[in-house]
């Protein structure tokens, strides 16, 4: 019989060490979960930068709830992505926080 593969729907690596390369590995190149990924929290996450939010926004097209607070990497530019996801999903975001350092 055919094996079932879950879909993972939340991923919490706050407080982690995760790299734009470690985003990157996970989210661009894993459709399978990717687009099925609702909740993704990377607030306090010192190594990530503006390209790592990219990638997040583009590969995740289902995220209602998205945290990157306290990433002293990220500047204006991850703002105006998230700009670009909000307007684009207008109304399917419930939270999103961020920090522009």
């Amino acid at each position: 019989f055919k094996r079932q593969l879950k879909r993972m729907r939340c991923l919490n690596l706050s407080h982690t060490m995760v790299t734009d390369d470690g985003i990157e590995r996970l989210f661009a190149c894993n459709d399978h979960w990717s687009r099925s990924l609702i909740e993704l929290r990377l607030d306090h996450c010192q190594q990530i930068t503006d390209y790592a939010i990219e990638i997040v926004l583009e590969a995740c097209n289902q995220l209602t709830i998205f945290l990157f607070h306290a990433c002293p990497k990220t500047t204006e530019r991850s703002l105006q992505a998230l700009e670009v996801y909000l307007n684009e999903h207008r109304g399917d975001v419930k939270q999103a926080t961020w920090t522009i350092y």
